[in-house]
């Protein structure tokens, strides 16, 4: 049995708890499952007899305009990924749109720009802090505003 982890995101100052596993979020009757409380994650983990990671991994919405606001956003690189690819994975969960997914241009240059900023040993040589310019701004921003959207809608089902 595969091993669930519960994501907490933090939206307009308001806690919500999902379950993930392999790039998808776990889906009860309508849409993902979505809980108010931990403890509610956590009872429903174990009423349905689930292998959970004891974890809780945070994404805290609230924050991201913050993230890029930078033009140097080397200190955030990784957490900017980490939304983008939660994003991402909600976008799969539900089939909703999510601009960071579109195979343009804009989002490969960006996204690999944020990748060489993580300076990864196993990727990177020499250290690289990235700018960006007002247009990646923008474009990022759009991404990332695009993300929450597709948050909120299944925020708003519940």
């Amino acid at each position: 049995m595969d091993k669930y982890y519960i994501a907490e995101f933090i939206s307009d100052n308001t806690n919500y708890y999902m379950l993930w596993q392999d790039e998808r979020f776990l889906t009860g009757d309508g849409g993902p499952a979505i809980f108010n409380t931990i403890e509610e994650a956590k009872e429903f983990i174990s009423s349905n007899n689930l292998e959970a990671d004891g974890s809780v991994t945070s994404y805290d919405l609230d924050q991201v305009p913050d993230l890029i606001t930078k033009t140097e956003v080397s200190e955030n690189c990784r957490t900017i990924l980490d939304c983008w690819n939660i994003f991402s994975d909600l976008s799969a969960t539900t089939g909703e749109e999510f601009l960071g997914d579109d195979d343009i241009d804009e989002n490969e240059h960006l996204f690999s720009k944020l990748v060489m900023g993580c300076n990864l040993p196993e990727i990177n040589n020499e250290e690289f802090h990235p700018v960006l310019d007002e247009e990646e701004q923008k474009h990022l921003t759009a991404v990332l505003n695009s993300g929450k959207t597709v948050f909120r809608k299944i925020a708003d089902s519940i």
